[in-house]
């Protein structure tokens, strides 16, 4: 049956219309006739009316999302359970790491190296993330940490050694050579080591490379449902 008003379908135990608010009563013909209309300040709303509307500017994704070869993680967002690396199952504990991030051009102060390390201190943001890692990836992370840490142990004793030992200024050079390689070589294991890299870092979310491809398409590509 349909209000006789504005034509809407209604059941047939309809007492009053759901989208004009108008007292309706059945007739002999099976339609609905208005004999009487609810005052304005209790007619029921329209259907568009009732749509939930929120009334914060602050944007909140849900969960985290896909963007090209990166993803975004919002504040308190939870990743999926698949290893970053491979997609397989992970294995607990996972693991929990801290990420720094401060704007690129801040990298022209390394013309001054002291100058650099104070302000990045000041002007960094940084990010707990708890990242999802099958065993056989843990063991590469340990065996990357563990040659960094051999090789940036080693890159100040080893070049003296080998200096005081050969005992000429030649070997003295080589032997500092030697010593900025095995320095700058265990920075880039150490930095390989870390499953991701954040390339960006907010107030509300951040955004990492270095997952796979099967884990950035189980989280989806598109940003979820935000609060607007």
């Amino acid at each position: 049956m349909f209000c006789s008003k504005c034509a809407y379908e209604l059941p047939a135990v309809a007492k009053f219309c759901v989208r004009c608010g108008s007292r309706v009563e059945s007739s002999s013909q099976g339609q609905l006739t208005q004999t009487e209309t609810l005052p304005s300040a209790i007619q029921f709303s329209t259907w568009e009316s009732k749509k939930t509307e929120f009334l914060d500017g602050d944007v909140a994704p849900i969960n985290a999302y896909a963007t090209r070869d990166r993803f975004v993680v919002p504040r308190d967002c939870v990743l999926p359970n698949r290893c970053v690396k491979c997609s397989n199952l992970p294995t607990d504990p996972w693991l929990r790491k801290t990420f720094s991030w401060h704007h690129p051009a801040l990298y022209i102060l390394l013309l001054s190296p002291i100058l650099y390390v104070i302000v990045a201190l000041i002007v960094r943001k940084r990010i707990a993330l708890s990242i999802p890692l099958c065993d056989a990836h843990k063991s590469i992370r340990k065996e990357r940490l563990g040659i960094a840490s051999v090789l940036l142990i080693a890159c100040i004793p080893l070049p003296i050694a080998i200096a005081v030992y050969v005992g000429n200024d030649a070997a003295a050079g080589l032997a500092l050579v030697l010593g900025l390689a095995l320095f700058v070589v265990g920075l880039i294991f150490l930095e390989s080591a870390s499953p991701l890299k954040a390339t960006r870092i907010g107030s509300t979310s951040a955004e990492f490379k270095g997952a796979c491809g099967d884990f950035l398409q189980a989280i989806g590509s598109n940003p979820p449902l935000s609060i607007k």
